[in-house]
């Protein structure tokens, strides 16, 4: 009989590194509870983002403000919306301010503006992650803006379309009118971000 064989009528099984048997309904409840787990480390609200163990959110903010490449605008943050948006938080509202109707209409309100100003300029502020050297930490934009800039609009702003991933600045605002210059907020890599050009989708190539 060959080695690590199964005995005839036995269930059918996976053999594992070292000889380790493991039997199709044992990889399923592993598999899952590997997913649970991932799952649960990266996803807070649907959003990806960084975790920085032993750090307050208070540290954390001041930490991101007071990086190298952050500019900060004390007069450029509305405070009414900021108070609310804490309370929402502290009073435990049903839903948080940045899912509400009124938040997701200025969000598209302040990404409009922006693109009606800068074309193609846009990127998403879910994704970009500036650097953060004293944290060792790339923190996501949106969640930036939300910790520290709570009732703000996260804008992700290329300053070169032509450009993936160099050039990019985290923007927090609060202005509808002119978010970009009124900007509470902005910070861009604490790394100097080397990338290759972005390659233009077949139809747009002349």
């Amino acid at each position: 009989m060959a080695a690590f064989s199964a005995p005839t009528g036995a269930e059918p099984s996976v053999l594992g590194t070292f000889g380790t048997r493991f039997r199709p309904h044992m990889l399923f409840h592993l598999s899952t509870a590997c997913l649970f787990v991932l799952m649960t480390s990266l996803l807070v609200d649907g959003d990806v983002i960084e975790v920085v163990d032993d750090v307050s959110d208070e540290e954390h903010c001041e930490i991101v403000i007071s990086s190298r490449s952050a500019k900060h605008k004390m007069d450029q943050v509305d405070q009414q919306v900021s108070d609310e948006a804490r309370a929402s938080l502290a009073e435990g509202w049903r839903i948080p301010w940045y899912l509400t109707d009124e938040h997701q209409d200025k969000h598209r309100q302040v990404h409009s503006e922006v693109n009606r100003t800068f074309p193609n300029q846009l990127c998403d502020e879910k994704v970009y992650s500036p650097s953060i050297l004293k944290l060792n930490e790339a923190i996501v934009c949106e969640q930036i803006c939300r910790r520290c800039f709570p009732g703000s609009v996260a804008i992700c702003f290329l300053r070169n379309y032509k450009y993936e991933n160099i050039g990019e600045t985290c923007l927090c605002t609060y202005s509808l009118t002119d978010p970009l210059r009124n900007a509470a907020f902005s910070l861009r890599h604490e790394k100097r971000v080397f990338s290759r050009r972005w390659a233009r989708p077949p139809y747009l190539v002349l």
